[in-house]
């Protein structure tokens, strides 16, 4: 990707036709149009316009421009986004490094939260008002963001728009990981590579606050790992400064630690992998490194390690039940105070592209979220 991520600002907005006549040219259409098969999708009334944040080349910066609104389905709800939170999927989706490739131009993004603007014709849950999160793969940076019911979660009354965005995705993937993948247990020893990155600080939160593990953080920097001390880590170790295998052997007596969770890979996976005690767990997160490692399966079989991945927006579409079930868990640990979101800057849509600089320069800590022009 190219290193200067400069934006270029779009036209001003399009005011809409009137209301009723949009609604008259609805019912004209639904009248004299069959479509069998398929699902009738209904026209937007709310606006025809809004802003968006656009990748219209993969690798390239990102454009803040206005775009039409998408027409809503029946089973969609739309959102008057107040807040996007931008997760390190949608970097590499931009630059056309994701695991699922998304053809340009779209709309990144794959959280929002804010108020219904629009309800579907059979959409039951929600009406016009509520305050949500909505999850998408994606169209979350805009104005105007459509979602399926399925995916668009009521936030308690005390999540603010911004913990939320802070904190579901993140908190979702580190949960699952520790809990549904890696069997985390009260007093377990967890080590967490990438501390203090969206999905590490969530993990290091979770494990020592939610779960009671005692958690050892790796990171790159003091400063970064003072924050994770503040969300619960017992351990810090600087991989820039110190000897990380020699400092878990020490911490653990020699035994190893029994959960890792990584979302660094690389060097640091083959670090970690060889400091798990016997039977312990490894989770994969991601790869911020940019090194995928290869696992030497003897290594796994000497000591009955187990080694799982987590791809948690995907059980939305592997196991519904257990996806609903995760965000509607942080959302209560949010609102019960159990964990606290952190996000360390954010910036307005016309300067998404210096967000994804400070995220891909390590600046940041925790989330780094986004909001519309105003």
């Amino acid at each position: 990707m190219e290193e200067n991520f400069s934006c270029v600002k779009g036209q001003s907005r399009i005011s809409s036709p009137p209301e009723y006549l949009l609604r008259s040219a609805c019912q004209a259409n639904s009248a004299n149009t069959t479509n069998k098969g398929r699902t009738l999708t209904a026209i937007n009334t709310s606006s025809s316009t809004h802003q968006a944040v656009v990748c219209q080349e993969l690798g390239k910066p990102l454009v803040t421009k206005t775009v039409p609104v998408q027409g809503l389905k029946n089973t969609e709800v739309q959102v008057d986004a107040q807040y996007c939170g931008i997760n390190y999927a949608d970097i590499l989706r931009c630059m056309g490094k994701y695991q699922e490739r998304s053809e340009p131009p779209f709309i990144p993004g794959c959280e929002s939260a804010g108020t219904i603007a629009d309800v579907g014709r059979d959409v039951t849950q929600f009406q016009k008002g509520d305050r949500v999160i909505a999850l998408m793969r994606t169209g979350g940076y805009g104005q105007k963001v459509n979602a399926k019911q399925t995916m668009t979660f009521k936030l308690p009354d005390n999540v603010s728009y911004k913990d939320a965005v802070a904190a579901v995705a993140s908190y979702g993937t580190a949960h699952m990981a520790l809990t549904a993948r890696a069997n985390t247990q009260p007093g377990d020893i967890v080590l967490v590579s990438g501390a203090s990155g969206g999905v590490g600080l969530a993990a290091v939160e979770i494990a020592a606050k939610v779960i009671g593990a005692t958690v050892i953080a790796i990171a790159g920097d003091d400063k970064k790992l003072a924050l994770t001390k503040e969300m619960g880590a017992t351990y810090l170790i600087n991989h820039r400064k110190q000897d990380v295998r020699k400092e878990i052997l020490a911490i653990t007596n020699k035994k190893g630690v029994d959960v890792f969770i990584d979302n660094v890979g690389g060097d640091m996976f083959k670090v970690g992998l060889r400091c798990i005690a016997f039977e312990g767990r490894v989770v994969c997160v991601g790869f911020a490194s940019g090194s995928i490692p290869v696992i030497p399966a003897n290594i796994l079989l000497v000591k009955n390690i187990s080694v799982f991945g987590i791809f948690w927006s995907n059980y939305e579409i592997r196991n519904y039940e257990k996806f609903d079930m995760s965000v509607k868990t942080i959302l209560q640990l949010c609102s019960e105070g159990k964990i606290r979101p952190y996000f360390s800057a954010e910036f307005p849509f016309d300067k998404a592209n210096e967000a994804f600089k400070f995220i891909l320069s390590r600046k940041s800590t925790g989330k780094v979220i986004l909001y519309p022009n105003h």
